[in-house]
């Protein structure tokens, strides 16, 4: 698509069915001559908008990895706050396994949260809590502190919870949720991890610790928020 203005443009776009996403690019150039052309050749042939690998997301500023079984389930951005849910769901006809990750940040947290916002664990119990536990439909989550520790010089507050619920299908689920304070882009970020398992009544339930212990490892380490 070629674009006519005060300056030459390119814009290529396509849909990858094994990411399920549009890619856009756009090209801004003047004059658009053959040094342009040639910058767009190489730049394109550097894409891989999908492979076998971990999928890097780069938005609003911060950037993640996660495995690309991911895909994006639901996303809202309003001023002051944006929120990222993605799920890798598998279902077979006796047992629905999920695996879920939400991503949320609140800006200008200096002044919207100024009693709280240098506190990870009291901004958590004060203005957030309740939110979370209506968005996964779980009232009576019930986190417990289980460790302060270091986020790129942040200081994070991580909480872990393990919940059960249904009546036919029972589900176990396994709960981490992380939250901190970053001073370069006046954010308080939360990710919180889910890990569940259905299955009917009959039927035992085994949670993976080990393996939602290692989806948030692996998550908060490729996790950069400035």
């Amino acid at each position: 698509m070629v674009v006519k203005s005060q300056v030459e443009e390119r814009v290529y776009l396509w849909y990858c069915g094994e990411t399920q996403r549009i890619i856009i690019w756009r090209f801004v150039f003047h004059p658009f001559d053959e040094d342009s052309k040639k910058t767009v050749k190489r730049t394109l042939e550097t894409v891989r908008c999908h492979g076998e690998e971990a999928d890097i997301w780069s938005l609003l500023n911060f950037k993640f990895e996660i495995p690309s079984t991911f895909l994006l389930t639901e996303t809202k951005i309003t001023v002051g706050r944006a929120h990222f849910m993605l799920t890798d769901r598998e279902v077979s006809s006796f047992a629905e396994r999920t695996e879920t990750v939400l991503i949320e940040y609140f800006s200008m947290a200096n002044l919207i949260y100024e009693d709280s916002y240098r506190e990870p664990g009291k901004w958590l119990e004060r203005n957030y809590l309740k939110d979370l536990r209506k968005r996964f439909k779980e009232r009576k989550i019930k986190f417990q502190t289980a460790e302060t520790r270091r986020f790129r010089r942040h200081k994070m507050e991580v909480r872990k919870a393990r919940a059960t619920s249904g009546l036919s299908w029972r589900k176990t689920s396994l709960y981490t949720n992380a939250t901190w304070y970053c001073p370069r882009t006046n954010r308080v970020y939360s990710i919180t991890a889910l890990s569940s398992l259905k299955r009917p009544a009959p039927f035992k339930r085994v949670s993976d610790e080990e393996a939602h212990e290692s989806l948030v490892e692996d998550f908060l380490s490729s996790f950069k928020c400035h």
